[in-house]
């Protein structure tokens, strides 16, 4: 078998796996609300999430912090409030803890985000999400663009 063929199932294997391989994906969120209806004070929370499943699935991880007290971890679904835990959060919510208090960020029946404790605290606010760029797709593309290059170029020959 000649160069090229052995070059060209190489990066068909490649593809293939790449095409198999589960999808994570991890964002940077933000959360700015109000604290309570009586204190009227704000209250914020940040940092990166995980998804397993790309833009929709299921958070497996979660890190950072909301009302100044660093999570701790995710809590399994079905553990408060009926949480599901899938991303964009949902009626069910996404779970974790923090400040040894249960933490909810969930959407409701009129599109409003809102974030609540195992303490009652929490209302509505903002919720922002981006995903991270992960600089190991980038390598493989590049890759399989320069193998891609060289085949073609063997082929031309």
């Amino acid at each position: 078998m000649n160069r090229t063929k052995v070059l060209g199932l190489g990066l068909s294997a490649i593809v293939a796996a790449m095409a198999h391989a589960q999808v994570f994906t991890t964002y940077n969120w933000t959360f700015t609300g109000a604290l309570d209806t009586e204190s009227q004070g704000l209250f914020s929370g940040q940092g990166q999430l995980t998804v397993q499943g790309g833009a929709t699935g299921v958070v497996v991880a979660m890190t950072g912090s909301v009302a100044g007290f660093q999570i701790t971890g995710l809590l399994p679904t079905s553990s408060f409030g009926g949480n599901d835990n899938v991303f964009p959060p949902t009626s069910g919510g996404i779970t974790f803890t923090a400040d040894s208090k249960a933490w909810n960020l969930y959407g409701n029946s009129s599109s409003k985000i809102l974030f609540s404790d195992s303490g009652g605290y929490g209302n509505a606010g903002t919720f922002s999400y981006t995903p991270v760029p992960e600089p190991s797709t980038y390598a493989a593309f590049a890759a399989l663009g320069l193998a891609g290059f060289g085949v073609w170029r063997r082929v031309r020959r």
